[in-house]
């Protein structure tokens, strides 16, 4: 295809370079990285995920000490491209416990000795996610600053919620044990409940937020009081009085600036 002038499409690459790290098949990726320099091939087409699949490999070949050594050397050299919650999620999607516990202790180590969390957290996440939730308590016991990574798992809650997986959702926020992690899942449920005009349903997270002492957000109260007015209902609380669009564009604005943050702190 190359050789034709052809050049192959992202997710095809993505496929190719997954099945290739599955199999350990370290020579067959370095030969991608080898072919798509002397190709020329777009960064936009390579898998962002390439050398975290090299590590894959090698941790699938039992090649432990190849892969987790290059894997610290990424985190430490180039943390953007680790990859680390993919690496994570192919070694417990295939059960690859031995490995799974010596990139545990790079994790751990990375956040103890040079407070990159996002290795740690992406673990936590992931422990989460397969419903291994007695080890993501122990995780979270041994390195608490875990919970501190508001802007992460913030996008984490989401996007998880973007996907109706309000279950994982709540099993997540019941370990992290912070009220701003139920704030930004009521504020996200506050959302849909002024979409399709849930008036009954919004009173309710209402009260149930004050129940919680929770300190629901200005785009939350603005929600509900359009909805509730719209419904002729009276809105008990002292109303934020910009528009929803603002609120909306404030918190794009935070988000966007948390992400910078994490982004330094990496």
């Amino acid at each position: 295809m190359l050789e034709n002038g052809s050049k192959p499409m992202r997710s095809s690459l993505n496929r190719l370079v997954n099945a290739l790290a599955l199999n350990g098949d370290v020579p067959g990726l370095e030969k991608i990285k080898e072919i798509s320099q002397r190709h020329e091939i777009a960064a936009q087409v390579l898998p962002e995920s390439l050398n975290t699949c090299v590590v894959l490999a090698h941790l699938k070949n039992g090649n432990f000490e190849e892969g987790i050594s290059l894997m610290e050397s990424m985190c430490i050299n180039e943390p953007k491209k680790t990859h680390s919650s993919f690496l994570i999620n192919q070694l417990l999607r295939n059960n690859m416990e031995e490995a799974l516990e010596k990139l545990s202790i790079l994790a751990e180590r990375m956040a103890n000795q040079f407070a990159n969390y996002v290795p740690v957290t992406d673990l936590f996440v992931n422990y989460v996610r397969m419903r291994r939730d007695e080890e993501a308590s122990h995780l979270l016991q041994r390195c608490p600053a875990i919970a501190e990574q508001r802007a992460m798992l913030g996008r984490h809650i989401i996007r998880q919620l973007g996907r109706n997986e309000e279950e994982k959702t709540i099993r997540l926020i019941s370990l992290l044990s912070d009220p701003y992690y139920k704030q930004v899942h009521y504020s996200f449920l506050m959302r849909d409940y002024e979409s399709n005009k849930e008036v009954d349903a919004a009173v309710a997270l209402y009260e149930k937020t004050k129940a919680e002492h929770i300190d629901p957000d200005d785009l939350f109260l603005k929600r509900l009081a359009v909805l509730l007015r719209g419904a002729g209902k009276p809105v008990p609380f002292s109303e934020p009085p910009e528009t929803v669009e603002y609120y909306k564009e404030q918190l794009k604005k935070q988000l966007s600036q948390d992400k910078e943050e994490l982004q330094k702190e990496e």
